[in-house]
C-alpha cells in the first residue's frame, strides 16, 4: 500500500529464516524449502498502473535466506494498494509448496519467518 504520493516506485524483497522447531531445543528442519509459483498482482478498486511480479525460473520463487526481489513498481506505477497472491483452489493450494527431505526429520511443529 503506497500512499506516499507521487508514485515514486518501490521494490518488494523477500527472504525466509530457517525452519526451526517450536520446542525448547529449536532444532532446524535442514533442507526444507518453501516455494511460491504462478502468482498474480491484484487490487480491489485501484485504477493506477499495477506493479509486476519479477520473472523467475518457471515462474516460481524458492525462498531462502537471501533477499529476492519478488514485486516491482516503476516510477508512475502503483499509486495505491496492490497485492501479490499465490492462490490455489479451496482446500488445496498447489501454488505454495513446502518440500521437506525425508531423512532426519522429526515429527514436531516448525516455524520460519518470511
Amino acid at each position: 500500500n503506497d500512499t506516499r504520493g507521487g508514485a515514486k516506485g518501490w521494490t518488494l524483497r523477500v527472504s525466509i529464516s530457517p525452519f526451526t522447531s517450536t520446542d525448547k531445543d529449536h532444532s532446524e528442519l535442514t533442507g526444507a524449502q518453501l516455494s511460491l509459483s504462478n502468482g498474480q498482482v491484484v487490487t480491489k478498486n485501484n485504477s493506477s498502473k499495477a506493479p509486476h511480479l519479477v520473472e523467475s525460473k518457471d515462474h516460481t520463487f524458492v525462498l531462502n535466506e537471501v533477499n529476492q526481489t519478488v514485486m516491482l513498481a516503476q516510477p508512475g506505477e502503483d499509486a495505491g494498494a496492490f497485492a501479490a497472491v499465490f492462490e490455489g483452489t479451496d482446500g488445496k493450494n498447489e501454488k505454495v509448496k513446502l518440500q521437506v527431505p525425508r531423512a532426519g526429520v522429526e515429527a514436531k511443529n516448525y516455524t520460519a519467518e518470511i
